[in-house]
């Protein structure tokens, strides 16, 4: 990307919950961001999900008419660089992707969708060119949006507490609003609600004392105004003099004034839109309880805005921020307040961070990655052990989902996922396994370099009476004990010489021991499990285009590949039935005219996790299924080593198709995916309940009592007979 230069134009465009809003600024050599224009527009995107969960169709049209508008500003000014972003509106709403992708479609406006923190950084992004957090001994920052109530406290620019609640003052209309025609007096009963909300942070800032008291959204630029309209001239000399605060005498004359005023009589009273007096009073008494709990004689307006937060973000390497020592911060002493709260050894945690961020930069040169890397590695070596907090012997797993649900100052959702991911991976456990392996005379295999075995496979070579015999195990899922009990998986236990020679190949290739060679019956991944995955749609592909009968199932994980979805539209486009299991992601859209109107996507989310593949292709009447490791990801088909094999046993076969036959009639835990991403429930009415994943709990317990049965029998049966079990010294 190219940097931000003296004279460029940028712009910032916030679609907020009430407010489309649009900053044009361009870059002074003395550098500072002068705006150019401000555009705004209202919105019923906060409206239509905080009362309905979806963005109607209406809102979506009106949206993007605005947005329409906000780029052909963008091309009129030639903004050299532009930001786009959305918030709880969008974010919370079920049709997002939806909305988000017409928007693109429209607009030509790529759309981030940003969660709280990545919100709060930009914010503070804004906040310290007014006030230097770092100078300041104690400062409590409170932020109310359309959605949220986020209340952080800093000290001396460290993190030190923060807390979000969900009663943004449209929210707090929105939820409440039927009791508003109901009851003589609704300010209390929104207020008692206030209270109610933010219990939990009273008890924590009440005794407290603050240097400053700064405020953020909520209406506050129209709040001032109001309270700068109503003084008399020698007050508004001296509220222009004293710059960006409100006196609390003033603020609880507006709100004893204020309080008991209908939205026209406020619209007014105060000549204000419909918009913002609808919101006036919710933002008021949300204040109005934080001056209640605390000592302070004013609220510190910095008049910050997401736009100019965006602007700074853009402009960040032009105007000489040093992000290591502003951004970083603030990201860094919000990792270590999560680190505190879940009570960490500090002096371990710092110990770890030092070392990794040590290697990290003296191996830079080999792993080429950026800073962006080296924060989420400093991030998972401070926090890699709060799993502690929850189970000491299996931490590296609570500590991926501790991580995974915190919200990280600046951190997307893709950065927690990622973070979280470094700090579960403790290999420590693995090595301590391998080294008592080795030392029992096994040979350990560390992988390949640059490629992550992802292969579940066993060999046994057994020397028999009439030679040597290869006993394979193939499977769909890990050889771990723990998951096994929570996820769904599939594997094939089988003699085959030809399964069993291909399995001696892999395994001498992870050995480095030989090159890959040609395979019987097996597909590897990277070098040949794409191919064979495209090579057996085309061929159903071109079935279908003779006329002949042509049919895909497929169950997976995840549905991500571009090759793999291009692959599929165009069988479905020559009449292939594709009918789709995939628990997770799926990039594919079913049900598009004349594209995908032959495929079908349903996710099955139950008491089990869905994890087996199971590929079955009709192949003109000699049905082939596979089984694999792999999903349909790019990660799986190209960075990884995975196996595709085939379930040849009749009985096998049988048993494979009656589970993909169980999985697609399912009606109890099925969602489908419809056109437009979002998911929804089978309508059950009239129709059998099944329940896939109670089916094979219920079969496999009742053979799982047989089998016990007989191995019981058979126990006792050379017990009696004078044999003596031996238990396996452990290793």
């Amino acid at each position: 990307m190219k940097k931000i230069k003296e004279g460029d134009t940028i712009a910032a465009i916030d679609i907020g919950s009430n407010y489309l809003k649009m900053s044009i600024a361009e870059i002074h050599k003395d550098k500072v961001i002068k705006i150019l224009e401000d555009v705004i527009k209202p919105t019923n995107i906060g409206k239509d999900t905080f009362t309905s969960k979806k963005i109607s169709i209406q809102t979506m049209h009106q949206t993007c008419y605005h947005l329409k508008n906000f780029t052909q500003l963008i091309k009129d000014y030639n903004v050299n660089f532009y930001k786009a972003i959305s918030t709880s509106g969008i974010r919370e709403a079920e049709n997002k992707q939806y909305i988000l992708e017409q928007i693109k479609l429209r607009t030509d406006l790529f759309v981030e969708c940003i969660n709280a923190t990545q919100e709060r950084l930009l914010m503070l992004k804004e906040i310290n060119y007014n006030f230097n957090l770092t100078t300041l001994r104690r400062v409590l920052v409170i932020n109310i949006t359309s959605g949220a109530v986020e209340v952080s406290i800093y000290e001396e620019g460290q993190l030190k507490f923060i807390e979000q609640s969900k009663i943004g003052s449209l929210r707090l209309r929105e939820t409440l609003g039927e009791l508003e025609a109901k009851t003589l007096d609704f300010p209390s009963i929104m207020e008692q609600f206030i209270e109610n909300k933010l219990y939990s942070i009273k008890c924590f800032i009440e005794n407290l004392s603050f240097e400053y008291i700064i405020g953020l959204g909520g209406e506050l630029k129209t709040i001032s105004k109001i309270i700068w309209k109503r003084s008399d001239l020698n007050k508004q000399k001296i509220f222009f003099e004293n710059g960006n605060f409100i006196k609390r005498e003033d603020f609880i004359e507006l709100y004893e004034h204020i309080r008991n005023m209908t939205n026209d009589q406020i619209r007014f009273t105060y000549n204000v839109s419909y918009k913002s007096a609808e919101l006036l009073l919710p933002s008021i008494l949300i204040f109005h309880y934080f001056l209640k709990i605390t000592k302070n004689k004013n609220i510190q307006i910095p008049m910050a805005s997401l736009r100019k937060g965006i602007l700074y973000d853009l402009a960040e390497d032009f105007l000489g921020i040093d992000r290591k020592e502003d951004s970083q911060n603030y990201i860094i002493s919000s990792v270590w307040y999560i680190a505190e709260k879940y009570r960490i050894n500090k002096r371990h945690a710092a110990f770890v961070e030092k070392i990794a961020l040590s290697i990290f930069d003296q191996t830079k040169k080999l792993h080429k990655l950026g800073e962006n890397e080296r924060l989420y590695l400093q991030t998972a070596s401070i926090l890699h052990d709060v799993g502690i907090f929850v189970d000491a012997c299996n931490h590296c797993i609570q500590s991926y989902n501790i991580i995974s649900s915190q919200n990280i100052t600046g951190f997307s959702d893709e950065d927690l996922q990622l973070t979280a991911n470094i700090a579960r991976f403790d290999e420590g456990n693995n090595i301590l396994w391998a080294k008592r392996l080795e030392k029992a005379g096994c040979h350990v295999i560390y992988g390949l370099v640059g490629l992550k075995t992802h292969c579940k496979i066993l060999l046994v070579v057994r020397k028999e009476s009439d030679g040597i015999k290869r006993y394979v195990h193939l499977g769909t899922g890990n050889y771990n004990d723990v998951t096994a009990q929570l996820y769904t998986d599939l594997g094939l236990f089988t003699t085959n010489p030809y399964i069993g020679s291909d399995a001696s190949a892999v395994f001498n290739m992870l050995s480095g021991h030989s090159h890959p060679t040609d395979l019987y019956k097996l597909s590897l991944a990277p070098l040949n499990l794409r191919d064979r995955f495209l090579y057996m749609i085309s061929q159903e592909t071109k079935n279908a285009s003779i006329g002949k009968p042509a049919k895909i199932i497929a169950k997976m994980n995840s549905l991500v590949d571009v090759e793999i979805i291009m692959a599929l539209y165009k069988a479905s486009s020559a009449g292939v039935n594709i009918y789709l299991i995939v628990r997770g992601i799926c990039c594919l859209r079913p049900g598009i005219p004349g594209i995908s109107e032959n495929i079908s996507v349903k996710s099955i989310v139950g008491k089990f996790l869905e994890h087996s593949r199971i590929y079955y292709f009709y192949n003109d009447g000699d049905e082939t299924i596979y089984l694999s490791s792999a999903d349909w990801m790019n990660r799986n088909l190209d960075r990884r080593i995975e196996l595709l094999f085939p379930v040849e046993d009749k009985s096998a076969i049988a048993k494979v198709k009656e589970i993909l036959s169980i999985g697609l009639a399912d009606t109890v835990k099925t969602r489908i995916l419809n056109i437009d991403g979002s998911y929804t429930r089978i309508d059950r009415r009239g129709k059998e309940s099944i329940n896939s994943q109670k089916i094979f709990y219920n079969v496999e317990t009742e053979n799982n009592y047989d089998r016990q049965v007989f191995l019981q029998y058979s126990k006792n049966y050379w017990i009696e007979n004078g044999f003596k079990p031996k238990l396996a010294n452990s290793i």
